[in-house]
């Protein structure tokens, strides 16, 4: 794949200086979006992942949260040397825990993404 110049920019301004990243990844035939995984496949890894710190949060529609895309997720950020927090949150029924404006409001879901956060700030 070929680098534009808008990503190069991103890259360069984003990317590469921060030294964590929060991914909240959507269920997407059972993994990834396709475009997560693009924007992995044309960045300077070394650069930009080695040795930086990821959480990971999945949500779907479905019953189990986009589980089978946070691993298939950890298993690409732990092949580009990124230290994937243990604590993986999957979110289910996301469209049933949310209002009719799309704000989260469902207070156990709120909590627990509350607890993970100050985790990954101490990580």
């Amino acid at each position: 794949m070929e680098k534009n110049p808008a990503f190069s920019k991103l890259e360069t301004a984003i990317l590469t200086p921060a030294q964590k990243f929060i991914f909240v990844s959507p269920e997407y035939n059972g993994s990834i979006p396709g475009i997560l995984k693009a924007m992995f496949d044309i960045s300077d890894v070394k650069r930009t992942w080695w040795g930086k710190k990821a959480l990971l949060t999945g949500v779907s529609t479905g019953r189990a949260g986009n589980l089978r895309g946070m691993d298939h997720l950890t298993a690409i950020l732990h092949f580009m040397k990124v230290i994937v927090h243990p604590n993986k949150l999957p979110i289910s029924v996301v469209d049933k825990l949310m209002d009719k404006n799309g704000k989260l409001v469902d207070h156990t879901t709120l909590a627990v993404i509350e607890e993970q956060l100050n985790e990954f700030i101490e990580f």
